[in-house]
Protein backbone atom coordinates (compact mmCIF):
# COMPACT_ATOMS: atom_id res chain seq x y z
CA UNK A 1 0.00 0.00 0.00
CA UNK A 2 2.78 2.59 0.76
CA UNK A 3 4.80 2.10 -2.63
CA UNK A 4 1.27 2.36 -4.61
CA UNK A 5 0.96 5.71 -2.55
CA UNK A 6 4.25 6.45 -3.58
CA UNK A 7 3.45 5.73 -7.78
CA UNK A 8 0.32 8.07 -7.02
CA UNK A 9 2.07 10.54 -6.27
CA UNK A 10 5.15 10.24 -8.58
CA UNK A 11 2.75 9.87 -11.36
CA UNK A 12 1.00 13.10 -10.62
CA UNK A 13 4.26 15.14 -10.18
CA UNK A 14 5.57 14.12 -13.17
CA UNK A 15 2.18 15.54 -14.73
CA UNK A 16 2.33 18.78 -13.14
CA UNK A 17 6.18 19.29 -14.10
CA UNK A 18 5.56 18.05 -17.96
CA UNK A 19 2.90 20.27 -18.33
CA UNK A 20 3.42 23.57 -16.27
CA UNK A 21 7.05 23.86 -17.24
CA UNK A 22 7.70 25.48 -20.73
CA UNK A 23 9.66 23.02 -23.10
CA UNK A 24 11.58 25.42 -25.33
CA UNK A 25 11.24 29.18 -25.61
CA UNK A 26 8.61 31.10 -27.23
CA UNK A 27 9.93 33.70 -29.45
CA UNK A 28 7.56 36.00 -30.93
CA UNK A 29 8.21 38.71 -34.03
CA UNK A 30 7.60 42.32 -34.76
CA UNK A 31 8.08 44.23 -37.31
CA UNK A 32 6.78 47.54 -35.61
CA UNK A 33 8.57 49.67 -32.81
CA UNK A 34 5.35 50.95 -31.24
CA UNK A 35 3.60 46.96 -30.85
CA UNK A 36 6.78 45.78 -30.05
CA UNK A 37 7.49 48.43 -26.99
CA UNK A 38 3.62 47.62 -25.90
CA UNK A 39 4.42 43.69 -25.57
CA UNK A 40 7.39 44.40 -23.19
CA UNK A 41 8.43 47.02 -20.18
CA UNK A 42 11.25 49.08 -18.85
CA UNK A 43 12.43 49.93 -22.68
CA UNK A 44 16.09 51.56 -22.77
CA UNK A 45 17.39 52.44 -26.22
CA UNK A 46 20.31 53.25 -27.65
CA UNK A 47 20.44 55.75 -30.49
CA UNK A 48 24.18 56.14 -30.94
CA UNK A 49 24.65 60.05 -30.64
CA UNK A 50 27.85 62.11 -29.62
CA UNK A 51 29.72 59.76 -30.93
CA UNK A 52 29.97 60.84 -34.60
CA UNK A 53 29.52 64.53 -36.01
CA UNK A 54 27.04 65.21 -39.16
CA UNK A 55 29.70 64.52 -42.22
CA UNK A 56 32.67 64.12 -40.34
CA UNK A 57 33.16 60.70 -41.60
CA UNK A 58 32.88 57.43 -39.54
CA UNK A 59 34.05 56.99 -35.99
CA UNK A 60 35.62 53.28 -35.66
CA UNK A 61 35.67 50.99 -32.83
CA UNK A 62 38.65 48.07 -33.16
CA UNK A 63 37.35 46.16 -30.30
CA UNK A 64 34.09 46.54 -29.80
CA UNK A 65 31.57 49.06 -28.79
CA UNK A 66 29.88 49.08 -25.02
CA UNK A 67 27.49 52.02 -24.59
CA UNK A 68 25.58 51.13 -21.02
CA UNK A 69 24.90 47.39 -20.64
CA UNK A 70 25.23 46.61 -24.23
CA UNK A 71 28.43 45.50 -25.95
CA UNK A 72 28.19 45.88 -30.04
CA UNK A 73 30.68 43.71 -32.35
CA UNK A 74 31.83 43.93 -35.91
CA UNK A 75 32.83 41.09 -37.41
CA UNK A 76 34.73 41.23 -40.97
CA UNK A 77 34.41 37.13 -41.01
CA UNK A 78 33.38 34.24 -38.89
CA UNK A 79 36.91 34.01 -36.92
CA UNK A 80 38.06 38.05 -36.17
CA UNK A 81 37.46 41.19 -35.43
CA UNK A 82 39.41 44.34 -36.97
CA UNK A 83 38.13 47.80 -37.63
CA UNK A 84 34.67 47.06 -39.17
CA UNK A 85 32.12 48.39 -36.19
CA UNK A 86 31.94 52.07 -36.93
CA UNK A 87 29.23 54.79 -35.70
CA UNK A 88 28.76 57.20 -38.64
CA UNK A 89 26.33 60.33 -39.58
CA UNK A 90 27.04 61.05 -43.18
CA UNK A 91 25.63 63.83 -45.10
CA UNK A 92 23.20 62.02 -46.51
CA UNK A 93 20.99 60.12 -43.82
CA UNK A 94 17.43 58.40 -42.52
CA UNK A 95 17.59 62.29 -41.02
CA UNK A 96 18.14 60.64 -37.68
CA UNK A 97 21.18 61.36 -36.45
CA UNK A 98 24.34 59.19 -35.89
CA UNK A 99 23.72 55.01 -36.86
CA UNK A 100 26.36 51.89 -35.96
CA UNK A 101 27.42 50.71 -39.44
CA UNK A 102 28.66 47.54 -39.99
CA UNK A 103 30.91 45.64 -42.38
CA UNK A 104 30.34 45.12 -46.07
CA UNK A 105 28.74 42.33 -46.71
CA UNK A 106 29.67 39.46 -48.74
CA UNK A 107 30.00 35.44 -48.06
CA UNK A 108 32.95 35.49 -46.08
CA UNK A 109 30.76 35.25 -42.44
CA UNK A 110 30.57 39.24 -41.71
CA UNK A 111 28.04 40.16 -39.56
CA UNK A 112 27.04 42.80 -35.95
CA UNK A 113 26.66 40.63 -32.31
CA UNK A 114 25.34 42.46 -29.66
CA UNK A 115 25.34 41.09 -25.91
CA UNK A 116 22.80 42.02 -23.52
CA UNK A 117 23.03 42.44 -19.53
CA UNK A 118 21.00 39.67 -17.58
CA UNK A 119 17.33 39.64 -17.36
CA UNK A 120 16.36 40.79 -20.79
CA UNK A 121 13.64 39.00 -22.41
CA UNK A 122 13.04 41.67 -25.36
CA UNK A 123 15.33 42.96 -28.01
CA UNK A 124 14.68 45.33 -31.53
CA UNK A 125 16.31 47.76 -33.53
CA UNK A 126 16.24 49.75 -36.89
CA UNK A 127 18.27 48.03 -39.76
CA UNK A 128 19.31 49.31 -42.67
CA UNK A 129 21.62 48.63 -45.19
CA UNK A 130 23.94 51.83 -46.12
CA UNK A 131 25.81 51.66 -49.25
CA UNK A 132 28.28 54.40 -48.91
CA UNK A 133 29.82 54.92 -52.21
CA UNK A 134 27.07 56.29 -53.58
CA UNK A 135 25.63 57.27 -50.91
CA UNK A 136 22.60 54.98 -50.95
CA UNK A 137 19.85 52.77 -48.69
CA UNK A 138 19.14 49.35 -50.54
CA UNK A 139 16.39 47.17 -49.99
CA UNK A 140 17.46 43.83 -49.64
CA UNK A 141 17.08 40.70 -47.04
CA UNK A 142 19.32 40.06 -43.89
CA UNK A 143 18.77 37.42 -41.13
CA UNK A 144 18.73 37.62 -37.38
CA UNK A 145 19.56 35.10 -34.56
CA UNK A 146 18.83 35.38 -31.36
CA UNK A 147 21.07 33.09 -27.99
CA UNK A 148 17.62 31.58 -27.45
CA UNK A 149 17.81 28.78 -30.15
CA UNK A 150 18.92 27.95 -33.67
CA UNK A 151 16.19 29.47 -35.40
CA UNK A 152 17.27 31.97 -38.42
CA UNK A 153 14.67 34.88 -38.70
CA UNK A 154 14.35 36.82 -42.12
CA UNK A 155 14.08 40.86 -42.12
CA UNK A 156 14.46 43.12 -44.36
CA UNK A 157 15.53 46.90 -45.23
CA UNK A 158 13.91 49.37 -46.95
CA UNK A 159 15.61 51.16 -50.05
CA UNK A 160 15.62 55.13 -49.57
CA UNK A 161 16.62 57.32 -47.25
CA UNK A 162 12.78 57.94 -46.23
CA UNK A 163 12.15 55.56 -44.25
CA UNK A 164 13.58 52.30 -42.41
CA UNK A 165 12.65 48.64 -41.60
CA UNK A 166 12.41 47.52 -37.71
CA UNK A 167 12.59 43.77 -36.50
CA UNK A 168 12.29 42.84 -32.71
CA UNK A 169 11.84 39.97 -30.47
CA UNK A 170 10.13 39.06 -26.98
CA UNK A 171 10.95 36.06 -25.88
CA UNK A 172 9.72 34.33 -22.42
CA UNK A 173 13.22 32.93 -21.66
CA UNK A 174 16.02 35.42 -21.09
CA UNK A 175 17.99 36.85 -24.53
CA UNK A 176 21.61 36.93 -24.06
CA UNK A 177 22.97 38.08 -27.30
CA UNK A 178 21.40 38.76 -30.82
CA UNK A 179 23.81 38.81 -34.01
CA UNK A 180 22.74 40.62 -37.43
CA UNK A 181 23.91 38.78 -40.88
CA UNK A 182 24.03 41.13 -43.52
CA UNK A 183 22.62 40.47 -47.42
CA UNK A 184 25.00 39.42 -49.69
CA UNK A 185 25.37 42.38 -51.59
CA UNK A 186 28.79 43.21 -51.46
CA UNK A 187 28.21 46.96 -51.63
CA UNK A 188 25.92 46.90 -48.34
CA UNK A 189 26.71 47.63 -44.90
CA UNK A 190 24.43 46.54 -42.48
CA UNK A 191 23.42 49.75 -39.99
CA UNK A 192 21.41 49.75 -36.50
CA UNK A 193 19.74 52.47 -34.92
CA UNK A 194 17.66 52.93 -32.07
CA UNK A 195 18.76 49.50 -30.84
CA UNK A 196 15.94 48.61 -28.21
CA UNK A 197 16.16 46.13 -25.22
CA UNK A 198 13.35 45.68 -22.63
CA UNK A 199 12.49 43.33 -19.36
CA UNK A 200 9.89 40.66 -19.05
CA UNK A 201 7.12 40.44 -20.91
CA UNK A 202 3.80 43.36 -19.74
CA UNK A 203 1.38 40.74 -18.45
CA UNK A 204 2.38 37.11 -19.83
CA UNK A 205 -0.46 35.11 -20.21
CA UNK A 206 -0.32 31.30 -19.64
CA UNK A 207 -1.47 28.82 -22.33
CA UNK A 208 -4.83 27.41 -22.20
CA UNK A 209 -3.89 23.67 -22.63
CA UNK A 210 -1.02 24.47 -19.80
CA UNK A 211 -3.61 26.01 -17.40
CA UNK A 212 -5.96 22.96 -18.13
CA UNK A 213 -3.20 20.52 -17.43
CA UNK A 214 -1.86 22.02 -14.53
CA UNK A 215 -5.18 22.52 -12.77
CA UNK A 216 -6.34 18.33 -13.71
CA UNK A 217 -3.26 17.77 -12.38
CA UNK A 218 -4.00 20.25 -8.74
CA UNK A 219 -7.33 18.39 -8.91
CA UNK A 220 -5.98 14.61 -8.65
CA UNK A 221 -3.66 14.98 -6.26
CA UNK A 222 -6.06 16.35 -3.74
CA UNK A 223 -8.45 13.95 -4.84
CA UNK A 224 -5.96 11.33 -4.59
CA UNK A 225 -4.94 12.83 -0.64
CA UNK A 226 -8.73 12.66 0.47
CA UNK A 227 -9.15 9.31 -0.89
CA UNK A 228 -5.79 8.33 1.18
CA UNK A 229 -7.39 10.02 4.70
CA UNK A 230 -10.70 8.45 3.95
CA UNK A 231 -8.94 4.95 3.94
CA UNK A 232 -7.06 5.22 6.88
CA UNK A 233 -10.02 6.68 9.07
CA UNK A 234 -12.09 3.67 7.65
CA UNK A 235 -9.52 0.81 8.06
CA UNK A 236 -9.04 2.60 11.62
CA UNK A 237 -12.86 2.19 12.49
CA UNK A 238 -12.68 -1.45 11.35
CA UNK A 239 -9.83 -2.22 13.75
Amino acid sequence: MYFQKIRSYSFVTALLVSGCVPARASVTVFTDRITFQSATSNVNTIAFENIATLGGGPVQFNSGLTLGSVTFQGFDNTASTQGDLEVNWPNLNWNSGAFLEGPAANSNGQHIIATLPAGIFAVGSDIMLYEPNTPSSLGEGITVKLSTGATIYPAQTLSGFTNRAFIGFVSDTPISSITFFPSNDPAGHLSLDNFSTGAQPVSPAPEAATMLLCGAGILLMVWLFRRNINSAAGQRLCA
